[in-house]
């Protein structure tokens, strides 16, 4: 009888976890940068003012990233679809791309040597237990994740979520070559603003020149 009732509550538990896994939400970080190197002093003195927002909902999610002076990007991924949408916007031009999955991933560096530790450590990040994860790659670059599991979000296509980290990143910092940015979620809704069919719309606004992924690549984007 005792083993049942141990049984049954686990079954709750679990269904209880599950429903109240949020998978809707808009969130806004504040992002800051520095550098070791004074030859990338430039770069972050332009980059300051940097903002990234993120919207999901189901298979849908949409990343903007306001670059301060340099760049605006705005990525919209459909899991469902398999599409990418890309939205670029800065000194050369408005300029979009559109692609699949299968071909962003292509593009995307290796990660597989990158080694990862999960950290017995906690913090509070807009009112949700955030858990620590630290990458390391062999040439000594680093990332460091406080992700919540309270959160399920559809990461393929979006190069600010990683696969291999559990949930949502709420905070997160990137060393490499001399340069750090970091990002912290300053807003957290469970809703997002406006109708979801627009705002995930995978269709290339006016005033945008399509181009090729490849000749995104060619030109440094």
């Amino acid at each position: 009888m005792k083993k049942a009732l141990i049984a049954f509550a686990l079954i709750v538990f679990t269904g209880i976890a599950t429903i109240a896994q949020i998978k809707e939400g808009h969130v806004k970080f504040e992002v800051t940068m520095s550098a070791d190197n004074p030859a990338m002093e430039m770069a972050v003195n332009m980059m300051n003012g940097s903002t990234m927002e993120m919207f999901f909902k189901g298979e849908s999610t949409l990343t903007k990233m306001s670059m301060g002076s340099m760049m605006n990007i705005a990525t919209t991924t459909n899991s469902k679809s398999n599409e990418v949408l890309i939205c670029m916007g800065g000194m050369m031009g408005n300029k979009a791309v559109k692609t699949t999955m299968t071909e962003l991933s292509e593009q995307q560096p290796d990660d597989s040597d990158m080694d990862i530790e999960f950290v017995s450590e906690t913090k509070d990040i807009q009112g949700y237990k955030c858990k620590k994860a630290v990458f390391k790659s062999p040439d000594g670059n680093e990332a460091i994740f406080w992700y919540t599991e309270e959160i399920e979000i559809n990461k393929a296509g979006q190069n600010y979520l990683n696969d291999q980290i559990p949930g949502f990143p709420m905070e997160f910092e990137i060393n490499q070559g001399g340069m750090k940015m970091s990002m912290k979620a300053t807003f957290f809704e469970k809703k997002i603003p406006g109708n979801a069919s627009e705002l995930f719309s995978m269709e290339i606004p006016a005033g945008y020149q399509e181009m090729s992924l490849d000749a995104m690549k060619s030109m440094g984007m």
